[in-house]
């Protein structure tokens, strides 16, 4: 397959995503090679896919070099809908644009865990066996 094939099977693929209501996102530090210095440097690696409960299984990645919210907000305009995400703060101003944030329950769950480490929170535990 050519690149410009390839590149509209993912512009197509990028269109059909973006027409969920419901999506996950996330960022992923990964290590690259600087060209020509021998030095790795960290740039990311944005995830973009639907709800779980959809048909389509699909997900989307996006290269970036930085973790500049910028990155999320460009890919995503003009999407609205729903938005699985953590609680970075990259992806807030979209939550003044017609985009909802819906909470991310490994998120969720990382803090009953921890409380539960801590207390043994009997609502804590429970919650992880809600969670599981």
């Amino acid at each position: 397959m050519c690149g410009v094939q390839l590149q509209l099977l993912v512009d197509a693929l990028n269109e059909k995503i973006l027409k969920h209501r419901v999506l996950h996102a996330d960022e992923t530090p990964i290590a690259v090679l600087s060209p020509g210095m021998g030095k790795r440097h960290r740039a990311y690696l944005w995830t973009y896919c639907p709800g779980a409960f959809e048909p389509m299984k699909a997900v989307i990645y996006d290269f970036a070099e930085s973790r500049a919210g910028g990155h999320a907000r460009a890919f995503l305009n003009p999407w609205r809908g729903q938005l699985v995400c953590d609680d970075f703060a990259g992806y807030r101003p979209m939550f003044t644009q017609g985009v909802t944030k819906v909470g991310c329950p490994a998120n969720a769950r990382q803090k009953f865990y921890d409380l539960h480490a801590v207390s043994r929170s009997q609502i804590a535990e429970d919650a992880l066996r809600y969670i599981s």
